[in-house]
């Protein structure tokens, strides 16, 4: 790697060090990591984002993470429901060239999961 090649990102990076995530706009192309920094490539694009975070230890022992923890279980269910559902339907949606239909999806299973939750605690009230 060459000083030109690494000189881009790293003026990107000085100046976007308070986003976790952004988009290269330089002339220089980069995958890969430097410092705290990961460049990727999507399909949207040369892309980059900082490390950060708590330690996975810590997320699932803490009690300060119970309400997180609770998120990630609604989260995993959703997602899974999503899945069958899609399993279900693949035959039809062969044909389909959606790259937006997977989010719009999950974003309804949420709504089922979050309601039926609701459902459940006005049951166990009564």
């Amino acid at each position: 790697m060459t000083m030109e090649t690494v000189w881009g990102p790293v003026l990107i990076y000085s100046f976007l060090k308070t986003y976790t995530m952004a988009k290269q706009r330089g002339i220089f192309k980069a995958e890969g990591t430097l410092d705290e920094v990961t460049f990727y490539k999507s399909k949207d694009g040369f892309m980059l984002r900082q490390k950060g975070g708590v330690s996975a230890e810590r997320m699932a022992t803490d009690p300060a993470f119970e309400r997180t923890r609770e998120n990630q279980k609604e989260f995993a269910r959703a997602g899974r429901a999503g899945k069958v559902l899609r399993t279900a339907l693949r035959p039809v949606l062969k044909s389909t060239s959606d790259r937006l239909m997977v989010s719009r999806l999950f974003k309804e299973m949420m709504r089922v999961v979050k309601a039926s939750k609701k459902m459940a605690l006005n049951l166990s009230i009564r």
